[in-house]
């Protein structure tokens, strides 16, 4: 994070669901892109669901997390909060509405970075873990797309590959299962048309941009799968952050 003062800036990055090794993974994924002046602290929801897997474990989550990371700011003033779950979680809504500080959830940073990059006549799609949040994620861009007045037809849809967080703790046998379930899904969204833009939607996801890269270019050629640009969740979080301290500091 390179904002405009050299002074240095606290950032609460919030896992809203119970597991440590989830925020593991997404510690290593965000200290890889936070600058020197960033002082970064984890917080793990202490009573939500293990891993959110649906609507109802999202809505739990955001009745657990909201009244402590309330109070957590009402002791040490964070400069920021980054959600690193991807969804459309209301506890974003909920925390912009109670604290003076910008809050930003991975989701909607690495829908307006799709936004951002996307060329003309092609599409965005979301690449995303359980079945659940196809329709999720997919009503959560509906209501960002209305909010900034693009067209629906920018946005091709979110695809599931059904990668869980018990995949990713077997061997080398389940690298393999993991990998056809990317490849399998990574097919889905090329097959929608017209795509110019993978978001990775889902933190377990984190760290298969090279291997979706890999598919674009054997399913669509070299040339054409490298025009397809792959945004990486945890990096958009990081820039959607930095751009609102900035905003706010000027």
């Amino acid at each position: 994070m390179c904002p405009k003062s050299s002074q240095t800036l606290n950032l609460l990055v919030i896992n809203p669901n119970g597991s440590e090794a989830v925020t593991n993974l997404i510690q290593s994924g965000i200290d890889r892109y936070t600058g020197p002046n960033t002082v970064t602290t984890y917080w793990t929801c202490p009573n939500g669901p293990a891993v959110l897997q649906s609507q109802e474990d999202i809505d739990r989550s955001t009745e657990a997390c909201l009244g402590p990371l309330v109070q957590i700011q009402d002791r040490k003033r964070y400069d920021a909060f980054l959600l690193a779950c991807y969804a459309d979680h209301p506890l974003v809504a909920a925390l912009q509405g109670r604290l003076g500080l910008p809050v930003v959830g991975i989701f909607e940073a690495s829908v307006h970075h799709a936004l951002d990059v996307l060329q003309r006549m092609k599409r965005f799609a979301i690449l995303t873990t359980g079945k659940a949040y196809e329709e999720q994620l997919s009503n959560g861009v509906t209501k960002l797309l209305d909010v900034e007045d693009v067209p629906l037809s920018r946005f091709a849809g979110a695809v599931a590959t059904s990668v869980g967080w018990s995949d990713l703790q077997k061997t080398d046998e389940g690298t393999g299962i993991v990998k056809a379930k990317v490849r399998e899904g990574v097919r889905k969204v090329l097959g929608l048309g017209d795509i110019g833009v993978i978001c990775v939607g889902g933190v377990i996801l984190f760290g298969m941009e090279g291997w979706i890269r890999e598919i674009c270019e054997a399913e669509m050629g070299q040339e054409n799968g490298q025009k397809v640009i792959i945004v990486d969740q945890l990096q958009a979080g990081v820039m959607a952050v930095e751009r609102a301290i900035e905003k706010m500091l000027d």
